[in-house]
């Protein structure tokens, strides 16, 4: 289960658990649920709905025999500190990734209450990288506090972004290391405004964060359509058109809208990621 990845930030994605629950806005359209939802009661290797949560103990040493160095994104169908999972079997991840020393591994949650709780001190050895997934302002300044309770290297995920995110106010300082941002993608997505993602990779630059735009997603803002599009696909009637934030977005997917802001791409990874490109 996993391995090579498609996702434009790890290499490799590693699931020793499947399932999760809504806990915010950002959930509503969530992908790990509609793709245990395809296999879901079909593939033994899936939970028989998406919000149960499942440990897959055989699964614990998989990165062991995976060649090479690796950025592995950490139960992307899933979230490690779901009340569901065992502190017990959070701790047996945890000393596989210690061992693992070779690759890199992505910790990604939106409930970083519990991994304060149960984890942060396992992070003796430098190969976790910890990020918190927040969709707007509000979900920022309720996280922040466990989030700037993570050893470094940290990361925050803007993805989907819902709204404008100001960091202004809070105690950034050093304190992230990295930001990735992307729209929503499925069938039931929400535009993403471009001047909400501009904004944060201006707030990047003068951070001196690194900042990575993985895509826009189903939508396709007008003003940030692909090259090979044409200025405007307007006469194009087999795109479906919605108004939305002072913009006109396109129902395109997430292949053809891309992802290039103001006509380029932002592929950024911090110090100790950079080595290991897409």
């Amino acid at each position: 289960m996993g391995k090579t990845s498609k996702i434009e930030w790890c290499d490799a994605t590693w699931n020793p658990i499947m399932g999760c629950t809504p806990i915010s806005e950002g959930c509503a359209n969530c992908y790990a649920k509609r793709h245990i939802a395809r296999f879901a009661g079909i593939n033994k290797g899936y939970p028989d709905r998406p919000d149960v949560v499942q440990c897959f103990t055989h699964r614990l040493e998989q990165p062991r025999g995976w060649k090479g160095r690796k950025r592995i994104f950490v139960c992307s169908l899933s979230d490690l500190f779901h009340e569901a999972v065992p502190a017990g079997f959070v701790y047996k991840i945890f000393w596989e990734m210690a061992l693992c020393h070779q690759h890199t591994f992505l910790v990604l949650t939106k409930r970083p209450k519990r991994a304060i709780d149960l984890a942060c001190h396992m992070n003796a050895h430098k190969n976790i990288c910890w990020g918190v997934s927040v969709e707007n302002q509000a979900r920022l300044e309720e996280r922040w506090g466990a989030f700037c309770q993570f050893p470094s290297p940290r990361f925050l995920s803007l993805e989907p972004l819902l709204g404008p995110i100001y960091f202004d106010g809070l105690p950034t300082g050093s304190l992230i290391d990295w930001v990735i941002v992307g729209g929503e993608s499925g069938s039931r997505a929400r535009p993403c405004n471009p001047d909400w993602v501009r904004s944060v990779r201006d707030q990047c630059r003068a951070m001196g964060t690194p900042f990575l735009f993985k895509q826009w997603g189903e939508w396709a803002p007008e003003s940030q359509l692909p090259y090979y599009l044409g200025d405007t696909p307007s006469g194009q009637s087999y795109f479906p058109v919605k108004e939305a934030h002072g913009e006109r977005f396109f129902r395109m997917g997430k292949h053809k809208a891309g992802r290039e802001l103001d006509g380029a791409e932002h592929l950024e990874f911090p110090r100790g990621l950079e080595g290991w490109p897409k």
